[in-house]
């Protein structure tokens, strides 16, 4: 038996675009029926230029504000060294290997490209060019200057911007509400902000156009010719109250009787704050004028002294807030209420209108009226006519009682206890003050007012003579312009009454009484 003779054969393997992961060893394997011949095992190693793994990337950063690098690269062959490049520029041992291949970069003051370059045996390969590029640092110190009702000045101190001097600066402002503390952190605001520019320098900037009374947020940010800074936080500002721009409306003024019906309506232009009330002064031809604080009242009866009979009265109404007193209602007269001319003006606006009477229920209604003024005012002339005034109180005429003579007395501290009250009442001043001014109040109708002594901005001294225990009495009257003095102004001319009545020397005038709105 001769067995076929054995050639020699090969089967060649081709390996296109080797990859580093393709280096190893290799074996062959050939099959014989059924038995399997392994070649001896073989290595493939790979060898070339290096391989990057991480390169640089493009940033922004602000001036003068260390960032780091990173470069990555392997062979084979090992090792593979990095050298870093800045404008095309080598920097030597900036290379931290136990920081993975991190460049360290202290600050910039101006736009710079950086590079890195993987050196082994078989030669040098370049990363890509990162450009690193310098913006204004953020701005610091933003604070609120000033306020006013509808304007906030603001200041801050700008951040280095490197050699890239600052173009301008762009301020944000939105309105605050409950839900702003969830978006604070958040680099832009849920609704449309309020954006101005401003040139610098100066670091400052007026936001006018605002609300009164209304709180904000406000940030800003500089710009320089590579770009804005980032925004400072978000800083929250409020607009303060202001008065009232306008006047009360539909003011008017009827006597009915010995009352005058004063009612008015609410501003119609903006408030700038929370009202808090009124105030209404009025003045006859040859009195002075008198100032009173109404409240949120807006309909006031004035009691007129006598048969109500005010020469050429007039009345003008100003609402006011925490900021001080709007402007005054042009002064209006005051009008006769007649019978047959409808309703007083407080019935007109508290009531709702009744049915008109017919001519002949009118007239037995008006007399009806009429003759009941007449009983009650003939009722008070016997009363009056039955007692007397004394220094200390009123004495009625002596009248018999059981068989005894009877005379009957009223203290006048009760009596005028109420008038005292309302007096001080109308001035508006604090309780403390009020206690004090109690014991020396003088009844306004027992001083009668001369020639002006002197007169300056805010008040005036006259002569005048004080009728006191049936004799008269010659005087110095230091009167107050009310109209135009704030609550703490009236407060402290009264406290200099309240001074006076302590003073007891010769060379010192002393207080005689304060005879509160005369």
């Amino acid at each position: 038996f001769d067995p076929e003779p054995l050639y020699p054969s090969s089967c060649p393997v081709r390996i296109s675009s080797l990859q580093l992961s393709d280096a190893g060893w290799y074996q062959c394997a050939v099959v014989l029926g059924r038995k399997t011949f392994v070649s001896q095992p073989g290595y493939v190693g790979l060898e070339g230029l290096p391989y990057f793994l991480e390169e640089p990337e493009d940033r922004t950063v602000a001036a003068n504000t260390p960032f780091n690098l990173s470069c990555q690269a392997q062979g084979p062959p090992e090792p593979v060294d990095l050298l870093w490049l800045q404008d095309a520029v080598s920097l030597a041992a900036t290379v931290d290997h136990s920081a993975q291949h991190t460049l360290r970069v202290p600050g910039l003051n101006k736009t710079a490209s950086f590079s890195c370059e993987a050196h082994n045996a078989k030669g040098v390969t370049t990363s890509r060019t990162a450009t690193i590029t310098v913006l204004p640092q953020r701005p610091r110190d933003l604070h609120l200057v000033s306020s006013q009702p509808t304007e906030l000045e603001v200041a801050w101190t700008p951040g280095l911007s490197g050699i890239y001097p600052l173009t301008h600066c762009t301020l944000q402002a939105v309105l605050s509400d409950d839900g702003v503390g969830t978006w604070l952190g958040e680099p832009d605001p849920p609704e449309e902000p309020l954006t101005l520019q401003a040139s610098v320098p100066p670091h400052q900037l007026r936001l006018g156009k605002l609300h009164p009374h209304t709180p904000y947020h406000i940030r800003v940010a500089c710009v320089s010719s590579q770009g804005p800074s980032p925004w400072t936080h978000w800083l929250p500002v409020e607009t303060p109250e202001g008065v009232p721009l306008g006047p009360p409306e539909n003011v008017s003024a009827t006597r009915n009787g010995s009352q005058a019906l004063v009612h008015w309506q609410e501003p119609r232009a903006p408030l700038q704050g929370t009202l808090l009330g009124y105030r209404l002064a009025y003045r006859g031809q040859d009195t002075p004028e008198v100032l009173m604080d109404v409240g949120l009242r807006r309909e006031v009866t004035l009691e007129l002294r006598g048969d109500g009979s005010v020469p050429n009265l007039t009345v003008c109404v100003a609402a006011y807030t925490a900021a001080g007193d709007g402007p005054w209602s042009l002064p209006v007269p005051l009008v006769v209420w007649r019978p047959g001319q409808g309703q007083p003006i407080h019935q007109l606006v508290s009531e709702p209108p009744v049915p008109a009477f017919s001519w002949p229920w009118w007239y037995v209604l008006l007399g009806a009226v009429v003759a009941a003024a007449c009983v009650f005012i003939l009722a008070l002339f016997l009363v009056h006519r039955r007692k007397k005034e004394t220094r200390y109180g009123e004495v009625f005429e002596p009248t018999m009682e059981r068989g005894e003579l009877v005379v009957r007395y009223r203290v006048r501290k009760s009596y005028s206890r109420r008038t005292t009250e309302a007096t001080l009442n109308s001035l508006g001043i604090s309780e403390e003050l009020k206690e004090k001014l109690r014991d020396v109040m003088v009844d306004r109708h027992k001083v009668a007012l001369g020639k002006t002594l002197g007169e300056g901005e805010f008040g005036a001294v006259m002569e005048g003579q004080l009728n006191q225990d049936d004799s008269i009495l010659k005087v110095a009257v230091k009167t107050m312009k009310i109209a135009i003095c704030t609550r703490s102004e009236l407060e402290d001319f009264l406290s200099e009454a309240v001074c006076m009545k302590e003073f007891d020397h010769p060379n010192v005038m002393r207080l005689i009484g304060e005879g509160g709105q005369i």
